[in-house]
């Protein structure tokens, strides 16, 4: 099975980017869920699909 390089790297970034919607969203439902540790997963998510979505351009 070949994949193309691509296709993978959009896959993941749709992947992450809709980890982290679902983190915003939850974020909206319940606000008392922003701790620390969400915060903190949510900018990593953002910063690790940041990075993807450059180095897949």
């Amino acid at each position: 099975m070949v994949f193309s390089q691509s296709s993978i790297k959009s896959t993941v970034i749709l992947y992450f980017n809709n980890i982290a919607v679902e983190i915003g969203f939850s974020f909206q439902r319940n606000p008392r869920l922003s701790t620390d540790f969400f915060s903190k997963s949510y900018n990593l998510v953002i910063i690790i699909s940041l990075k993807l979505s450059i180095v897949g351009s």
